[in-house]
């Protein structure tokens, strides 16, 4: 079936964003002097907030909670540069997409504010933008894609999923989307569960485009 509509994961897939959250966290925790229990990129990846904090510091609440918000109130204070972090080729994608029919969702588990944010600065535009944060639960459920589907009005079949992480493909491929994860750049992700693995986003216009998928 011919694909009307692309959704897109945000960190790893438009933005370079997991190595420099992880850098910003891997500061505070050598300043603070903890060692998360699971720690690395690969692990980290596409994982939202509540499950990241939860896997890094299992069994002590109040570390927790404590390093949390102190990472939180970082991030408020500095906030992620998205304009600086975009990727190559990704607005010349989404344009050539919008040109061509094709409906662009944003599916992120990040929330709400920081997609607002995204969109706003670095001028990109989707028909549809969706929180994992705001929903009952977020990657790798796959209800983040069946809310994004019921957005656009279509069925799976007639959409695409462009993930990154573990995490995120589970998601998309268990709402029935077939999904394409992007290659990362300096660190391996488990991306085996995809259809297909892309080196990026400015890829899509020559994947989808005559003669494409």
């Amino acid at each position: 079936m011919k694909k009307q509509a692309v959704i897109f994961d945000l960190d790893g897939v438009l933005i370079d964003s997991e190595p420099l959250y992880f850098r910003w966290r891997q500061k505070q925790f050598r300043e603070t002097g903890v060692t998360p229990a699971h720690f690395s990129l690969a692990e980290t990846a596409g994982v939202a907030d509540d499950a990241f904090w939860l896997q890094a510091f299992p069994t002590d609440a109040a570390l927790r909670q404590r390093q949390r918000a102190m990472f939180e109130a970082a991030v408020a204070a500095q906030p992620v540069p998205f304009p600086s972090i975009l990727k190559p080729g990704v607005a010349a994608a989404l344009a050539w997409l919008r040109g061509h029919g094709f409906q662009l969702a944003l599916a992120s588990a990040g929330a709400m504010p920081d997609l607002q944010r995204f969109v706003a600065e670095c001028d990109l535009r989707f028909d549809r933008i969706i929180s994992g944060v705001d929903l009952p639960a977020n990657k790798p459920d796959p209800l983040i894609y069946r809310t994004a589907l019921a957005a656009l009005g279509l069925s799976a079949a007639a959409c695409l999923a462009i993930e990154d992480s573990a995490v995120g493909i589970a998601a998309a491929k268990g709402a029935g989307l077939e999904t394409w994860a992007v290659r990362p750049t300096g660190y391996a992700l488990d991306q085996r569960a995809a259809d297909r693995v892309i080196a990026g986003v400015f890829e899509l216009p020559r994947l989808l485009g005559e003669g494409g998928e």
